[in-house]
């Protein structure tokens, strides 16, 4: 658990350095089972700057998992390969572009940013379906084959509560 945790810390804290680095202020930050969210006082972000925080987390992460395999390269333990597997998941989970997620939090701002926002909505709900369609698929199929229902349950958490919200960060 702190192991996943410590996974979680650095990738909020990518977001954060990235929404300090464009000069917003933060007003809070609550962790929940959902995943985080970081409130700044700030209202707006250009939509480029937008994408760069949202990819900042899971590129935070991207730097974990490489410090956990540099690390594992001089002394493996399992401790270390559970860390740097939680960085790694966690980091390619969410950049899925899927609503909610920072990929699809991304996927979204940079549509806008090169386009119209109508446009962007079309694209966007689309990568999110042909997400879902690829996820549900693999959960159908890790069921079966392993009798797991992990990835089923986090597909149907995401497929209920996805939303899309500007200048609010959550991963």
């Amino acid at each position: 658990v702190l192991l996943f945790f410590g996974a979680v810390l650095i990738h909020e804290a990518g977001h954060f350095f990235a929404l300090i680095r464009f000069g917003c202020r933060i007003r809070g930050f609550t962790l929940s089972f959902a995943g985080a969210r970081i409130e700044t006082e700030d209202p707006y972000l250009s939509y480029k700057k937008e994408a760069w925080v949202f990819l900042s987390g899971p590129l935070a992460g991207l730097c974990g998992c490489l410090m956990a395999w540099v690390a594992l390269r001089w002394n493996f333990t399992k401790s270390g390969m559970l860390f740097f597997s939680f960085n790694l998941l966690l980091s390619l989970f969410n950049l899925l572009p899927v609503k909610g997620l920072d990929g699809g939090n991304a996927l979204y701002a940079l549509l806008c940013h090169y386009g119209d926002e109508d446009t962007a909505v079309k694209f966007a709900d689309f990568f999110h379906a042909l997400s879902l369609l690829f996820l549900f698929s693999a959960s159908v199929w890790i069921l079966n084959r392993e009798k797991n229902v992990s990835l089923l349950l986090l597909t149907i958490a995401l497929t209920l509560g996805t939303k899309r919200k500007k200048a609010t960060i959550t991963s």
